[in-house]
């Protein structure tokens, strides 16, 4: 008995009485293994049917609130483009105030400094005043040829033959009063403004309505009549004419025939020419040449007025146009001109204005 009490109070333990309860409960469920596994595979497949409804309905509010995060976003920058862009056409409207106001404040500064200023504002309002006279002017002298024209016509139906108006003035149908300036601005604007195609056309017109009942098959034609004038110092010549070429070269027709109308009135009947100067002074285009010449004549036919020279000058402007079918070269001349005036000296201003036709077989003039 003593060796038994011996062996049971060495080999098993005592529990003590303050021992854990729960981790002796642990201990003896890890010996037994099963049921605590089950039970924590249960929770765990608990917890997550739980959880995944939690997880969906996050989800969803986060997208709700990206979406509404983006409108409030796209809204603030539409705002600020607003915003931007209004105050971008306050600015240039400050600064179109601005240069109004510093336009005027120069203006009133030139016209301190330019005290003439009035004067020349009177002289542009003048200026384009003429212009605008001088369209209705033309205007008025295309009716004028229609009118010539259909009176011509009517002369011609009543008579049996078409019959040439022998007041024929090409000066009243082609010339405008010309001023020629000092500056090269003004010259030019005025070459523009003669040498029109309008006036090309006009000349056209005129030249094929007076040539309408001219043979030009045979010898040349060519008609001269002299045209009454209210100034006795004044004498006016018009003279018509055609000519047929045996050429069909147009080009060459019509330089040929524009060198032969520049080259001719050199002549002078009971005259000789001395000398002959010719220059050319502005060549603002191609087809635009203004040109001087200054002839002396002596005379041949009276003895008293040998020895005595007489001398002529003119102020030429020419300019021509050339297409497919026909050619038209048209000549006018300046009244005044301030940056070359004739002579004080000259005794005889000689002042041509004409028009000529070429249509490749016949010359009319």
């Amino acid at each position: 008995m003593t060796y038994l009490g011996d062996v049971s109070a060495t080999s098993i333990p005592v529990v003590e009485p303050d021992l854990d309860i729960n981790l002796l409960s642990d201990f003896l469920f890890q010996e037994d293994g099963m049921p605590k596994l089950a039970e924590d595979s249960a929770a765990e497949m608990n917890g997550q049917l739980t959880t995944t409804p939690s997880t969906d309905g996050t989800s969803s509010s986060d997208d709700a609130d990206h979406k509404a995060r983006r409108k409030a976003q796209v809204a603030v920058s539409a705002q600020r483009h607003r915003y931007r862009k209004k105050h971008e056409m306050l600015g240039l409207k400050k600064e179109v105030v601005d240069l109004a106001e510093q336009l005027h404040s120069l203006r009133s500064k030139h016209r301190l400094l330019r005290p003439d200023g009035a004067v020349e504002e009177y002289t542009m309002a003048q200026r384009h005043k003429r212009r605008q006279a001088e369209k209705v002017n033309e205007q008025l002298r295309r009716a004028l040829v229609m009118q010539r024209r259909f009176f011509a016509t009517v002369q011609g139906l009543v008579l049996g033959s078409p019959i040439t108006n022998a007041e024929l003035n090409m000066g009243s149908l082609l010339h405008m009063y010309t001023r020629l300036g000092r500056s090269s601005y003004s010259r030019l604007r005025d070459y523009l403004a003669l040498c029109t195609d309008s006036k090309a056309d006009l000349a056209v017109q005129i030249l094929l309505r007076e040539t309408e009942g001219m043979d030009y098959s045979g010898s040349p034609s060519m008609a001269t009549r002299d045209v009454t004038t209210s100034n006795p110092q004044h004498q006016i010549l018009t003279t018509v004419a055609t000519y047929a070429f045996d050429y069909l070269d147009l080009k060459s027709v019509f330089v040929s025939a524009c060198s032969a109308v520049l080259g001719c009135g050199t002549d002078w009947p009971e005259y000789a020419a001395v000398s002959l100067t010719g220059e050319v002074l502005d060549k603002p285009q191609g087809n635009i040449t203004y040109a001087k010449t200054n002839t002396c004549y002596t005379s041949t036919a009276n003895s008293e007025n040998q020895g005595s020279d007489v001398s002529v000058e003119s102020r030429s402007l020419v300019f021509y146009r050339m297409t497919d079918s026909y050619g038209v070269l048209v000549w006018d001349y300046a009244d005044e001109d301030e940056l070359h005036p004739v002579n004080p000296e000259t005794v005889i201003k000689r002042d041509l204005v004409g028009a000529s036709f070429t249509n490749g077989w016949c010359l009319y003039m």
